[in-house]
């Protein structure tokens, strides 16, 4: 019998474009043997697409996979975090499945996903007191799931399995890890916050605010077009110093003073269920922005670093430097993916 490696793909589909990452699995081993990004033409709205948005998104990975040549059309991808919700429970370890799926339906915060959302749950692990089990719980819109089904369908993908973004990140960027780790995930629109400890996302927030308003506010002040100030934010990596503009200054430290104590709230949140953030992990964009991470991490008194998806995956010597400069759009991609391996 010959023996085939095993193959997947991660799907990330975000506001601003589209990445796949083919992960293979070698000696046990996560590689990565190829991957692929497409920007869009604009952004699109993740969660509830037109037609025309959901067509641009199945040519992108299309061609995404046309160019790429993937070896495997089997798929994994995510659903955005606020799209779902996630939670953690205690229960006595004699509680019977039934009452705690009746329990987790009448309980969970899931107004905002409509009617009758799907919710799946595992224990994680058992208190200290030996009594009680842990339970991850997570829900999603029946109409969310239904949409990402039929959208990887229609670009030639087979979709074997569908998380929320919470888990893809936190696989990637602080994978098994016993000490808590707050990663935070700046999209075009939302930033997502999780808090994460042995590989399972413990407390979940999607804040909306994304660089796409950072942009728009530079867009404002120096009186340019969108495309010039998403130029202007990359090239100057909005340091507090040498825009020569106070106004913007100003704008952009209030902006940054929102996000702190909205994540501020979240560690408030944490310590009150005994959970003590180690580290900071800062992926999207602002993770090369030398300048916010150190200001994160003065702010909060919390070590920071740029997250790195490539980390727990194994790769040719010879990309390492083209990896490095496109980090910052992989780690929901190999997230997603090593879940097939799990």
């Amino acid at each position: 019998m010959i023996f085939k490696p095993k193959k997947l793909l991660g799907i990330d589909i975000g506001a601003s474009g589209a990445r796949i990452a083919e992960i293979t699995e070698r000696d046990h081993h996560a590689w990565l043997s190829n991957y692929g990004y497409l920007a869009f033409p604009q952004a699109i709205d993740t969660s509830l697409p037109s037609n025309q948005e959901r067509q641009t998104v199945q040519k992108a990975l299309s061609e995404i996979c046309r160019q790429a040549k993937f070896s495997t059309t089997k798929a994994y991808s995510v659903i955005p975090g606020h799209c779902a919700a996630n939670q953690i429970y205690n229960f006595d370890q004699q509680t019977p499945k039934t009452v705690i799926e009746s329990w987790l339906a009448d309980n969970m915060p899931t107004k905002h996903l409509g009617a009758s959302p799907l919710i799946k749950w595992q224990k994680i692990n058992t208190s200290t007191g030996g009594k009680t089990d842990t339970v991850h719980a997570s829900a999603a819109a029946k109409h969310v799931i239904s949409h990402y089904q039929n959208l990887l369908k229609g670009a030639g993908l087979d979709l074997q399995g569908l998380e929320t973004v919470f888990h893809a990140l936190g696989r990637s960027l602080a994978g098994s890890d016993h000490r808590p780790a707050m990663i935070i995930a700046a999209g075009n629109k939302n930033t997502d916050v999780i808090i994460t400890q042995h590989g399972h996302p413990l407390i979940t927030h999607s804040l909306e605010f994304g660089g796409q308003e950072i942009t728009n506010t530079i867009a404002k002040h120096l009186n340019i077009g969108i495309k010039e100030a998403e130029q202007f934010k990359k090239d100057r990596q909005l340091t507090a110093t040498g825009n020569n503009n106070d106004s913007l200054d100003q704008a952009i430290t209030k902006k940054r003073e929102q996000l702190q104590q909205e994540l501020r709230e979240i560690l408030a949140a944490a310590l009150r269920k005994n959970i003590k953030v180690d580290k900071t992990i800062v992926s999207g964009g602002c993770a090369y922005d030398q300048e916010f991470v150190s200001w994160l991490e003065k702010s909060l008194g919390i070590k920071t670093y740029p997250g790195n998806p490539w980390g727990r995956v194994a790769y040719q010597n010879s990309i390492k430097p083209l990896l490095a400069e496109i980090s910052h759009f992989f780690p929901v991609a190999v997230g997603a993916a090593m879940k097939g391996l799990e």
